[in-house]
């Protein structure tokens, strides 16, 4: 196991609160180019949870976190609705490619783009009866090109957050 992934899961271990979890996150996921990131509960005993319930934590811009909840994007996220058929991460866009998407989820894509986030990796997580989580690790520049290790490093880090 690398000494960072071993690092964070000590210190996850070690978090008293939700903001020292997630400050450990952010500083695991950082020197593999993520820049914000999203968790939350998609399903408990396989049943849908909507997004005002299950999110957990957030860090996205502003306006992309007003604007996601104002038009009701989680109703047509292809890239939630994919990974809830994925065991393993791929990256946002790669959805376009993936599925045959409707004309307001091509233009969720765009605003996403347009909102700064041009890129990103779903992590599809799994838990105990039938829990089911996503994580969004979002770039605000540039792309990610992660070699499959680092994504399923970067699974199992979020598996363990």
């Amino acid at each position: 196991m690398p000494d960072g992934l071993r690092t964070y899961i000590e210190q996850a271990e070690a978090a008293e609160t939700t903001e020292d979890l997630f400050r450990a996150f952010d500083r695991f996921t950082k020197p593999y180019g993520i820049d914000v990131s999203c968790y939350h509960i998609t399903a408990e005993r396989l049943r849908a949870v909507p997004v005002e319930t299950g999110l957990i934590r957030e860090n996205f811009p502003d306006d992309w976190r007003e604007t996601y909840l104002a038009r009701h994007y989680e109703d047509i996220d292809p890239v939630i609705q994919q990974a809830r058929l994925e065991a393993e991460p791929f990256r946002w866009f790669d959805v376009e490619d993936k599925v045959r998407l409707t004309r307001e989820q091509r233009f969720f894509l765009k605003e996403l783009r347009r909102t700064g986030l041009t890129d990103g990796i779903a992590v599809p997580i799994f838990g105990p009866m039938g829990t089911m989580a996503y994580f969004g690790l979002g770039r605000l520049s540039g792309t990610i090109d992660l070699p499959r290790e680092d994504l399923l490093e970067l699974q199992f880090a979020c598996q363990v957050t």
